[in-house]
């Protein structure tokens, strides 16, 4: 309700369509809704505020974040990154937003469309880890290994307790060929979080570009044992198992 009044009171003219768009239309329901833990009615609520035509500025892109947050939790990221689009398009400086859009893209395997948005977003704020980390991803995966090294170091500094830092330095150092180091960062993920099977199937594919394969595979059997749904360690498993029969 108060993003509403806020809305009249910058345009005098909107003022009484709003009330009058208040009599036959939630609004403060669909606000309450929107930023919701519920993300299908969260999407709804979001989309009716926006469709009401009755928000400008800081609140519509509000509404729009809210529902790309929703759209995330759905797993819908091409939509999350148009809503996104949205919320930058209003506020070109919204860090947040920029990095949630680069995130995206990430995920989407669209790294080097990450990089400009997570470039952006650090220009503005890079005091948080998860920032940085998200951009030496897409460097890493991008062939900037060193470039990686360097956020994966600079959000270290930030929190050094943080496991997926180690397990992302880490595969970065396995990129460049520094096995030793990689698996060093595999094992301080693995000791932050016992039950961190991403590590452990990264430690094993570096024990068995080491020729290390009765440590690969007891890794993977480990990855295994802790999520057994993951196709990418069983088929990393019978990789190496077929590799190392070959090499037997």
């Amino acid at each position: 309700m108060k993003a509403l009044r806020l809305v009249c009171l910058s345009v005098g003219l909107v003022c009484a369509a709003a009330g009058a768009w208040a009599q036959t239309f939630d609004g403060p329901q669909q606000w309450r809704l929107c930023a919701g833990d519920d993300a299908a009615a969260s999407i709804a609520a979001c989309t009716r505020l926006i469709d009401s035509r009755e928000l400008v500025d800081r609140n519509l892109a509000t509404v729009y974040y809210n529902r790309a947050l929703a759209y995330i939790g759905t797993g819908d990221l091409d939509a999350a990154i148009r809503d996104l689009g949205e919320v930058i398009t209003i506020d070109p400086h919204d860090a947040t937003a920029l990095f949630n859009r680069g995130n995206a893209y990430n995920v989407k395997g669209e790294f080097a469309r990450a990089l400009p948005d997570l470039d952006a977003s650090l220009a503005i704020d890079a005091s948080r880890p998860q920032r940085l980390m998200a951009r030496g991803i897409a460097r890493d995966r991008t062939g900037n290994h060193r470039g990686a090294l360097d956020d994966f170091n600079r959000a270290l500094v930030l929190d050094a307790a943080f496991s997926p830092l180690y397990n992302n330095r880490g595969n970065a150092y396995r990129n460049l060929g520094e096995f030793p180091r990689a698996v060093a960062d595999f094992d301080k993920a693995i000791q932050l979080n016992p039950r961190y099977a991403l590590a452990m199937d990264n430690r094993g594919v570096a024990w068995a570009l080491q020729g290390q394969w009765d440590r690969a595979l007891q890794d993977f059997d480990r990855s295994i044992a802790i999520n057994p749904d993951s196709p990418i360690v069983w088929e990393d498993r019978r990789s190496e198992e077929h590799t190392s029969e070959l090499q037997s």
